[in-house]
């Protein structure tokens, strides 16, 4: 529970605060201080900046010396080699002065990008590429792939991008909304349906874009949803779909062609099938490979057996699942991350996945993002569990992650760019984290 974890962090402080009282005459209580808790580095980002994840690409002109990650109005590049400063990139491409990025996917050794402009009642979107930063123009356009607003037909289009495989087709969800072009953040809003592409990672015009087979789970021939998350395990390929982000009835999952997931239990295609005659609808995001354990994993949105689900394949394919235990209402989560074949994914004799978490809005009722929690993956997926204790965590030394803001943030994403050494989370309004999985339980800094 979020209380629980509240109180963890209460009890250090106060903690803190008895050791400054009763060696604070003495001379040497402060000293006693950085020996209970490590520093937080404050980082040189500015204050309050939310982003993506932090992401790599390598054409072999110089841009592959560089990460970057999109917020909001731009993006942010820096020199991964030198360790220098974060600068910020201008959207400026085909002649437009962007506002903004919708969406962000990478794949072929292209960053590519879903712009929007809003100019009075004018909107429009539309899908760029950053080829390379150092040699030519920082954005080109994707010839044809524009879509505007249409006032006379009362409504406007969104762009979801997904790379499932980074060496693979880029998917492009196009949804439709009735009504005026709003907030990016509600995907929900207006919703009346949605298309889903293909594009091939070295493509220049929208020509190249292929339909998936199967539209009609999407387009409201069979019901109207949008992608939530896609994965590959390099032979099948899964898609999450919602009509509503917190549908408790809503999800399906696809395949590549846009097919219901056939279940070999018998139970109805397309849901999540736990064992014969046991299956669920839930709204689900997150759909990740874990590598390691060799499964899909994926997170419920909406309550299901009272709680929110974490899901996880059992045959290595995504045809059947098992609940990874289901945490409270206190924990959305939205985003997972491999760490089990790093130094720092394996303490405590434990093989770990991380799991971030999401701040929502239930109704009236608003629950906070809580950091990440840890998933134990050491043995077989019906053994999984969900630890949401800050004191017993394995992956980081828990002094420093307890008093970091990290630990309450919803984290967007995480990622470790060119499978180096090091992962990035980032946040809502919390910067961008980075951490040496090199390194047994290692200490957070913030970028």
């Amino acid at each position: 529970m979020i209380i629980q974890k509240n109180l963890s962090k209460i009890g250090f402080v106060l903690t803190v605060m008895i050791v400054l009282f009763t060696l604070g005459c003495t001379g040497v209580g402060i000293f006693a201080v950085v020996a209970v808790s490590e520093k937080i580095d404050e980082g040189l980002l500015p204050e309050g900046i939310s982003g993506r994840p932090v992401v790599h690409i390598n054409p072999a002109d110089g841009t592959e010396d560089y990460y970057f990650f999109a917020s909001g109005p731009g993006i942010w590049a820096k020199n991964h080699v030198t360790n220098g400063l974060w600068r910020p990139i201008s959207l400026s491409s085909g002649g437009t002065d962007w506002d903004g990025v919708q969406s962000m996917a990478v794949a072929g050794n292209r960053i590519f990008l879903a712009l929007y402009d809003v100019n009075g009642d004018n909107y429009k979107v539309a899908i760029h590429t950053l080829d390379s930063y150092t040699v030519t123009p920082f954005c080109t356009p994707i010839t044809g792939a524009e879509w505007a607003l249409d006032p006379a037909a009362d409504g406007y289009t969104t762009i979801r991008l997904f790379a499932p495989d980074s060496t693979g087709d880029v998917y492009v969800n196009v949804m439709s909304h009735s009504g005026v072009y709003a907030s990016l953040d509600e995907e929900d809003q207006g919703f009346t349906g949605s298309d889903l592409y293909t594009l091939p990672n070295a493509a220049i015009n929208w020509t190249s874009a292929v339909a998936i087979g199967d539209q009609t789970q999407l387009d409201g021939t069979n019901g109207t949803r949008y992608v939530t998350s896609i994965a590959s395990n390099g032979t099948q390929i899964r898609i999450a779909a919602t009509n509503h982000m917190f549908n408790s009835s809503g999800g399906i999952l696809l395949d590549e062609n846009g097919a219901l997931v056939t279940n070999p239990d018998g139970n109805p295609a397309g849901s999540i099938s736990l064992a014969a005659g046991d299956y669920t609808n839930t709204s689900s995001t997150g759909i990740t490979w874990l590598s390691g354990p060799g499964q899909f994993i994926m997170a419920s949105t909406a309550l299901d057996n009272d709680t929110l689900p974490i899901f996880v394949s059992t045959d290595g394919t995504g045809n059947t699942w098992s609940r990874v235990g289901g945490t409270s209402t206190d924990f959305l989560t939205t985003n997972f991350i491999d760490v089990s074949g790093k130094t720092a994914g394996q303490s405590d004799g434990k093989q770990l996945v991380l799991a971030g978490t999401s701040s929502y809005i239930d109704g009236s009722t608003s629950h906070y993002g809580s950091g990440y929690n840890e998933i134990d993956v050491t043995n077989a997926p019906s053994t999984w569990t969900v630890n949401t204790s800050w004191d017993s965590y394995s992956f980081a030394l828990n002094t420093n992650y307890s008093v970091s803001d990290l630990a309450e943030a919803t984290i967007t994403g995480m990622s470790i760019p060119a499978g180096g050494s090091y992962l990035y989370a980032s946040t809502r309004s919390e910067g961008i984290w980075k951490i040496d999985l090199s390194t047994d339980k290692p200490s957070w800094t913030r970028e």
